[in-house]
């Protein structure tokens, strides 16, 4: 048989041949043959005839050749024999071993050679994937190629298949090869990053940073309302407000690291922010912000049972108010990644749960020290105002950050459940709003008849609220749809671990996005330092650009931060070209920084 080559049919690649193909086969002559006779050959053939649909064909074919004293060789037919000869792999002359690096991934490393590309076609079906990319790595002895494995479970002994190596686009060289399956020595066990003293300074400081991400401006609103409420009042309301706002914190950022590191350990993939990958929990906490403005504009005020116990939560006023104010501000938090804080919670969730959830809560402690601090700083309350009118206003205009996260999360849910998601949580906004005022009338009713009919209705209307999230109408978007791409610019292509592996073969320098829509950090980074100026001077250097959606589940964007040690959004990465390391940019971007990085890196591609 000759050198295949690649036959694609949609997102399948089969091994063959198109056009002409000649395949030899040996005759041979009886030794009863007798010289100026005749010998009558025939044979049938099937095939199939392949484009957009197959035909199975069939003929029966006879041809009668002489039989002469000796070798005569047609001139007709000469050349076309002597091509088909070529054409056919050169016996293995090179040494070749197969390991299987991980549980997706084989690498074929083979000794003796250098060429500037191969490709390699098993002759066992199932072994790797056909349509994947095979990189191409030089090594002090050879090169190896990595191929994504395919639908076989376990590795022959051996690797049969054909080589092809290529020196430049015209020139070939096909080889017979057979490689043995080894197992790859065990991997040396690698010093983390960081140390644990570290990692927590690294916590502690990336926790403090992201008080001033854009994700916490809104919730830190109610605690800059309570501060002015409790300012001129005891030094201990003062102090129960910040250990009670601190405490909210870390129980929060404690149950999203236990959970966190449930889902890792039962082999799902997730990384900090997943809780915001589920569209029930965006919908669930774009009503408790939305409920906290309405409250704070003074749409409802409800004294005494259960609800009132609400509206003081809604409100942050008392210790339980600043505990859910804490609870609250650390879950919308989490979303967002300051700088040192990716390498800390990376370095917490290689380790055993006791390290992690300390890393973490460490993080929780940098959140809450800065309103820590001004509750138990008496002096600082001189700077303010007396109480007075202000206040009232002050609260009502306090609500309309509240709102803004609102309307984000429901960006956001157009990302993953599409436009039926944004009906969805609006007529849940609708509902919570009618309940709301309900409650609210139902207070200055004097009949108790009523009264317990407002009550009745606004919790029908509170439940079919909360139905919304389990509605099977509430699902994240597939792949592919225009809900889904519309998170990736013009002139960026969306990534696919695929595409990357692609780029990197052929030397193309890259730029990687990874981001998602419930990262306003990401989205702040975009229009300043990734606007379309800048994108087009990239494209202009001939550097692809790559989008990561991060905004719903994606293996191959967890198993890429994984790589660089990171758990969460953004992350930036800038591949020079050929055999040059990639380049992690900073998490605060600048137009600067970024053209910068690239020009430097544009320099030493080969």
């Amino acid at each position: 048989w000759p050198a295949p080559h690649r036959l694609a049919f949609g997102p399948l690649v089969n091994f063959g041949y198109s056009d002409h193909v000649v395949l030899l086969t040996d005759i041979t002559v009886p030794s009863t043959a007798v010289p100026g006779t005749v010998a009558e050959l025939d044979t049938t053939f099937s095939w199939l005839v392949c484009a957009e649909e197959c035909i199975p064909e069939k003929a029966k074919l006879e041809i009668a050749l002489p039989i002469a004293a000796s070798t005569t060789v047609d001139p007709v037919h000469a050349a076309e024999f002597q091509t088909a000869r070529e054409a056919l792999p050169k016996l293995g002359t090179l040494n070749a071993t197969l390991s299987a690096s991980d549980a997706k991934t084989l690498t074929l490393h083979v000794i003796g050679a250098k060429p500037a590309d191969a490709a390699f076609f098993p002759y066992r079906s199932g072994l790797i994937d056909n349509s994947a990319p095979q990189p191409l790595a030089r090594v002090s002895d050879g090169f190896t190629l990595t191929l994504a494995r395919g639908s076989l479970k376990s590795l022959p002994e051996s690797l049969d298949g054909v080589l092809e190596a290529y020196d430049a686009p015209v020139s070939m060289q096909a080889y017979t090869l057979t490689a043995a399956v080894v197992s790859p020595p065990p991997a040396p066990a690698q010093k983390p990053a960081v140390g644990l003293s570290t990692a927590a300074a690294l916590a502690l400081l990336g926790g403090l940073i992201l008080n001033l991400m854009p994700c916490v401006f809104p919730i830190l609103s109610l605690k800059v309302l309570a501060f002015a409420r409790h300012a001129h009042g005891p030094r201990r309301d003062r102090a129960v407000s910040g250990l009670a706002y601190t405490a909210g914190i870390l129980a929060a950022f404690g149950l999203v690291a236990g959970v966190l590191l449930a889902v890792r350990a039962a082999g799902s993939a997730a990384g900090w922010g997943f809780q915001l990958q589920s569209p029930p929990f965006v919908l669930v906490l774009c009503y408790l912000l939305f409920a906290m403005g309405l409250n704070l504009s003074g749409v409802f005020e409800i004294a005494g049972g259960f609800m009132g116990y609400g509206s003081r939560l809604a409100s942050g006023e008392g210790a339980s108010g600043s505990f859910f104010t804490g609870l609250l501000a650390a879950l919308v938090a989490t979303p967002c990644s300051a700088p040192f804080m990716s390498r800390a919670v990376g370095f917490a969730l290689s380790q055993p749960w006791p390290v992690a959830v300390l890393i973490v809560e460490c993080l929780g402690i940098g959140l809450a020290l800065p309103y820590l601090v001004l509750c138990f700083s008496p002096g600082l309350s001189r700077f303010l105002p007396k109480p007075g009118r202000w206040m009232e206003r002050f609260k009502q205009f306090m609500a309309f950050p509240l709102y803004g996260s609102a309307a984000w999360l429901v960006w956001v849910l157009s990302f993953q459940a599409g436009s039926t998601g944004v009906a969805l949580v609006l007529g849940g906004l609708l509902s919570i709003a009618f309940a709301l005022w309900l409650l609210h009338v139902s207070s200055s009713l004097t009949q108790s008849r009523w009264r317990w009919v407002c009550v009745g209705v606004a919790s029908l209307a509170l439940l079919a609220a909360l139905a919304v999230a389990a509605s099977p109408l509430l699902k994240v978007v597939k792949p592919g749809t225009a809900a889904a791409d519309a998170f990736v610019p013009d002139g960026w292509e969306s990534f696919s671990a695929t595409r990357l592996a692609q780029l990197r073969q052929t030397g193309t320098p890259t730029f990687v996005d990874m981001s998602a829509a419930w990262c306003l950090t990401c989205i702040v980074n975009e229009r300043v330092a990734l606007d379309a100026d800048v994108s087009k001077e990239l494209k202009h250097k001939g550097i692809a650009l790559l989008k990561g959606d991060w905004t719903n589940q994606d293996p191959d964007i967890t198993a890429l931060l994984d790589e660089f040690g990171r758990t969460g959004v953004p992350l930036y990465i800038f591949y020079p070209g050929r055999n040059l390391e990639p380049v992690i940019l900073p998490q605060i971007l600048t137009p600067q920084i970024v053209m910068d990085l690239t020009s430097d890196a544009e320099k030493q591609s080969p």
